[in-house]
């Protein structure tokens, strides 16, 4: 039986509890400043408990944990294979790592050493590091399609892209319909990808 494979985040909160160091509070996982990152909540004492997991929610929503190109989810129970695999491929060379939730303490750990051997690949081979797309379950827009959005003005359909970690947007002609949006999106963000490339 083949791995399943998804690109789908791990839980960005984890809570902290170690009764014997005194340490508690809350992890956050995300991306901050295009790096992936773990930051530490802690909670001085008991009572302080809501006040530090209302820092980790907001540090969470403010920097989102991101799919990357490269980073991917595999499950494979009967193998014990549960963790992320990280693989790049760049000028005719391959390389590739597994990630353990169990050797590294959970899924979100797990992720965050993936995507940032990943990060370190993509530099070491001086490949861009090009999809940078926050992960949605569905589509947060009323069109229901992932980077197209339609104007509340004007009902008007417009595309987004996100390349090199930062966000673009266009507004496309009256009359275009939905299919052409997706479909337009998908051709710019490859022309903006194959841009990169070829700098």
């Amino acid at each position: 039986m083949s791995p399943r494979q998804s690109a789908r985040a791990p839980r960005s909160m984890e809570r902290i509890e170690n009764n014997e160091t005194g340490k508690h509070g809350w992890y956050g996982y995300g991306v901050e400043n295009g790096k992936p990152t773990r930051m530490e909540f802690l909670q001085p004492t008991p009572r302080a408990e809501a006040a530090a997991r209302r820092a980790c929610v907001a540090w969470v929503k403010a920097n989102p944990i991101v799919t990357l190109k490269g980073v991917i989810r595999i499950e494979q129970p009967e193998k014990n294979s549960l963790g992320w695999q990280g693989r790049v491929n760049a000028y005719g060379e391959h390389t590739s790592k597994f990630f353990s939730d169990k050797k590294a303490g959970g899924s979100a750990r797990a992720w965050l050493l993936c995507a940032k051997w990943v990060r370190r690949e993509h530099q070491r081979l001086g490949k861009p590091v090009i999809e940078h797309a926050q992960v949605f379950t569905v589509a947060r827009s009323s069109t229901g399609i992932v980077g197209v959005f339609r104007q509340a003005s004007n009902g008007r359909l417009g595309i987004r892209i996100y390349v090199e970690q930062k966000a673009a947007s266009r507004m496309l002609p009256e009359g275009t319909t939905l299919d052409q949006a997706a479909r337009a999106r998908q051709k710019w963000y490859k022309q903006a990808t194959k841009e990169i490339a070829s700098a």
